[in-house]
């Protein structure tokens, strides 16, 4: 989601935004803004899922003789945008979403599963001209059928597909792990995030601590499955890494399941 400010002798601050964020933060941000939020784009609901705009407009509007964006100004931000890269000391979602994104080129297509990887693309993907085509089923909800989304697509594009996929989601559609004999096998590299189960909602409201006692069995749900022996059970080559480096070799060297065992 993009949220600009603008600031007026009128208003303490008005917010124009475009398209609804998988941020949790933002969006309850956006509800208690009401009155001071302006919609931009095509579709209203994308950026104003609680209605709290008082305008929306298709695109966001440029006052007549609008000097450019001063390049200095542009340099701070991308400088403080590099200042918070992931911390390569840590073998974390947030490194591995990174590495796999800077792996593909404008050749490629990379297919981001729902809820931890989604969020970790919108955080971590850098900005760059010879950037990937970034596909997603739903967005920020809903796991299921995620492989078989982007074993679809691998079968029509001519360049490599990677799917950035959580473990759960994973195993949520192991079934398109199992391609029929007559038929041809994707070219795709899946990377799974692999955290032991659903860790993501350590970072939303259901890790509040009132929740310690039933986290694990309702929202965790660990799963502890070698979901590498699963893959090479299922005909595809497959690896497990714990490493910056190891995840690096081994999407260079073309392994089609790749589970990244994350440090934290």
């Amino acid at each position: 989601m993009a949220i600009v400010f603008f600031v007026s002798a009128a208003r303490v601050f008005d917010l124009a935004c475009a398209r609804n964020s998988t941020r949790l933060a933002a969006k309850l941000f956006l509800r208690n803004a009401a009155g001071h939020v302006k919609a931009v784009g095509k579709f209203p609901l994308d950026a104003d899922p609680f209605e709290t705009a008082q305008h929306h407009v298709p695109r966001m509007p440029i006052a007549a003789g609008a000097a450019s964006a001063d390049a200095d100004w542009l340099a701070s931000w991308q400088a403080a945008d590099r200042a918070i890269a992931p911390d390569d000391t840590m073998f974390t979602s947030a490194t591995v979403s990174k590495l796999v994104h800077d792996a593909a080129t404008t050749r490629d297509q990379l297919w981001v599963s729902a809820s931890l990887a989604v969020r970790e693309a919108d955080d971590n993907f850098a900005l760059r001209g010879s950037a990937p085509m970034v596909f997603v089923n739903r967005g920020a909800n809903g796991i299921d059928g995620v492989i078989a989304s982007a074993s679809g697509a691998a079968l029509k594009h001519h360049g490599r597909t990677f799917l950035l996929i959580g473990d759960v989601a994973f195993l949520h559609d192991l079934s398109s792990l199992i391609i029929p004999s007559l038929e041809v096998q994707p070219q795709l590299t899946i990377v799974v995030l692999d955290n032991n189960g659903g860790q993501i909602f350590k970072t939303l409201e259901q890790g509040a601590a009132h929740f310690d006692s039933l986290f694990d069995r309702v929202y965790g749900t660990p799963h502890g499955r070698n979901l590498e022996a699963i893959a090479s059970a299922a005909g595809w080559s497959a690896t497990t890494i714990s490493s910056a480096a190891e995840l690096t070799s081994a999407l260079a060297a073309g392994t089609s399941v790749i589970v990244a065992k994350l440090s934290a």
